[in-house]
């Protein structure tokens, strides 16, 4: 990791954004935001459904999980840029009847 980064833009986050991209296309893994296909054909990150590494944990908030390729999801590049560093869209699911009364 370099100095005060999280080592996203080394040769380690190269290296993992690759193995991402390899795992990715090879599932030919739809965006995890929106549901939809990936256009894999287009370089990565030029178009706006291309494929984008999205990180799970957001980099600003969780630095030590910027290469860790488990924290990595598909996404096309203008689901991602949406999304940017808000948490998680995962649902956490309805609150109980009780706990809305207090």
């Amino acid at each position: 990791m370099s100095k005060g980064g999280d080592g996203w833009k080394d040769a380690e986050g190269r290296r993992v954004r690759l193995m991402a991209l390899r795992r990715d296309k090879g599932a030919d893994a739809p965006c995890w935001i929106c549901g939809k296909p990936i256009d894999y054909a287009a370089k990565p990150g030029t178009t706006p459904d291309s494929w984008e590494p999205d990180h799970y944990l957001v980099r600003s908030r969780f630095p030590q999980y910027a290469c860790d390729l488990g924290n990595l999801r598909p996404s096309h590049k203008r689901c991602n840029r949406a999304r940017s560093a808000k948490a998680s869209i995962d649902p956490v699911g309805d609150a109980s009847g009780s706990w809305r009364r207090g």
